[in-house]
């Protein structure tokens, strides 16, 4: 019989070189040799550009904090940290504090100007229409940074997303660039894993009336809700709206009192009916209006 192992790795960097080892725990007692096959997927991908200051004097990044990550960069003067190996998360769809430390390694009090950058696409750089996140104003000696980082909610969840936080100075952030040297300050690389929202409720099947049903003047409408979020919710806006062909026949409105789980699905009656009648085929378009949903596009669902 072949024994089949899957090895999943979820730390590897985006084009680095990796060496692969396979080893045996003992001595084969037939041929002295195995054949095997090994198959890696993932592999690939583009490797960024360098960045970094051509002097250790001056400025450094002191700590940085955004989604899970709060790191406090070692003491002394740095041109280049690669912070990759971090574990850090972010959710899709949120909007997330970010805050930064500056400090100088000599003393001096040059003007400083800050750049974040995240690689939203994979596409393996960091200069795409909106790829700069944030950018401060000028800084000096001891001086930080707050801001506010928004995460595309069109970003599946497990993607990791390259960040690069450059510190350099100069009499302009015009001149911070994401690839390349500059004099003075430093540059710091991290990946983020983007996670499932906090808040997401989507917009499921209608589970009542059902194909074939008959007539009814007054035919109450089931849906059902999805909370894909990791935080149970409740008072969750609720519409419906029936046609038959393009003639909107009612637009039913009300609001689940339920209380869905993370992670969990129920099902919902609103509780004004409509007029079903015989020998027509309707459908239905099911809308969640939840104040804070930080993924609209599965907010509606045809039926």
């Amino acid at each position: 019989m072949d024994n089949v192992e899957v090895v999943e790795i979820d730390s590897t960097i985006v084009g680095e070189t990796y060496t692969i080892e396979v080893t045996h725990k003992g001595t084969l007692t037939r041929s002295g040799t195995q054949t095997y096959s090994l198959i890696a997927t993932g592999v690939g991908g583009k490797a960024y550009a360098t960045s970094a200051a051509t002097s250790s004097a001056g400025s450094r990044i002191d700590s940085i904090s955004l989604g899970t990550i709060r790191n406090q960069n070692s003491a002394g003067c740095k041109t280049y940290s690669d912070f990759r190996s971090l574990a850090g998360s972010i959710e899709v769809g949120s909007s997330n504090a970010l805050f930064l430390k500056t400090n100088s390694c000599d003393a001096t009090d040059a003007a400083r100007f800050v750049k974040v950058f995240m690689d939203f696409n994979s596409d393996g750089d960091f200069l795409d229409a909106g790829e700069n996140v944030a950018t401060s104003a000028s800084l000096n000696n001891n001086g930080s940074f707050s801001g506010t980082i928004d995460i595309p909610n069109t970003l599946a969840v497990g993607t990791i997303v390259p960040m690069r936080v450059v510190l350099s100075e100069t009499a302009s952030a015009a001149n911070l660039s994401p690839e390349g040297n500059y004099t003075r300050g430093e540059t710091q690389d991290y990946q983020l894993t983007i996670s499932s929202p906090t808040n997401d409720v989507s917009a499921g099947l209608v589970e009542y009336p059902e194909s074939g049903e008959c007539a009814n003047p007054a035919k109450y409408v089931t849906v059902m809700l999805r909370n894909t979020g990791t935080a149970a919710k409740n008072r969750v806006p609720v519409e419906v709206e029936v046609r038959n062909g393009t003639t909107v026949v009612a637009t039913l409105r009300d609001t689940s009192r339920l209380v869905i789980g993370a992670q969990s699905e129920a099902m919902f009656t609103l509780q004004t009916p409509f007029n079903m009648e015989g020998g027509k085929t309707y459908t239905f378009y099911t809308r969640v209006n939840m104040a804070g949903d930080q993924l609209p596009a599965n907010n509606e669902l045809v039926s």
